[in-house]
């Protein structure tokens, strides 16, 4: 047990040092690419523990995701995250070490494809929680907003667009090996045509038939 322990504060020691003397954004940025997060802000500035990056585009997979926020990296031993800064209104991303993501948007309107994003859900072994989706286009057909309730493997959903009501339900597809890759399947019937849902939870896709 005293060997246990003596090797984590090493560690912990290892990544102290790491943090106070290395160039901590290169460090963070490479792994953010190598999951194929872009992340291109205007300004960089580094604390002992902390990334500000002042007015940041997003990118993951080639998709502009978020667009000049304000985005705070932080790295701790249980958990890394960023905390995004859009109008005045606090939204974070977590990323724990031991397992899962928690996403926190509220009321964030520094989307590239939805007015507002607000919500909050866990992807562990599934996806729990709800995610709120507001005005946004679909083929050309306005979406007034979209709300999910995630439930580990499956999810139901709700929304309205041009004032017809679009409910239904999907699966969850979990990625054990890239839980930011889980792909979600979901399909509706409205009034004069049918709503689908695919892709992964970071990139979903929106499709009319």
């Amino acid at each position: 047990m005293k060997k246990i322990l003596l090797g984590i504060l090493a560690t912990l020691f290892g990544l102290f040092i790491m943090l106070a003397f290395l160039p901590k954004f290169l460090i963070i940025d490479n792994f953010l690419m190598k999951n194929k997060v872009f992340i291109l802000p205007e300004t960089i500035s580094e604390g002992l523990l902390t990334i500000n990056l002042k007015k940041s585009d997003v990118y993951y997979q080639d998709k502009q995701l978020i667009k000049k926020a304000d985005i705070n990296l932080y790295v701790l031993p249980l958990s890394q995250g960023l905390t995004l800064i859009c109008n005045a209104k606090k939204s974070e991303i977590i990323h724990k070490t031991f397992g899962g993501f928690v996403f926190n948007f509220d009321n964030f309107k520094c989307s590239s494809d939805f007015e507002n994003v607000s919500g909050k859900f866990e992807i562990k072994d599934g996806i729990n929680g709800k995610l709120k989706l507001e005005n946004f286009n679909v083929q050309g057909r306005n979406v007034e907003f979209l709300e999910f309730t995630f439930k580990g493997k499956t999810f139901e959903f709700r929304g309205s667009s041009q004032g017809i009501n679009v409910s239904g339900n999907g699966i969850v597809s979990f990625d054990e090996k890239n839980p930011l890759n889980s792909k979600i399947n979901g399909t509706a019937s409205a009034v004069g045509f049918n709503f689908v849902i695919s892709g992964t939870i970071t990139n979903p896709q929106f499709n009319m038939q």
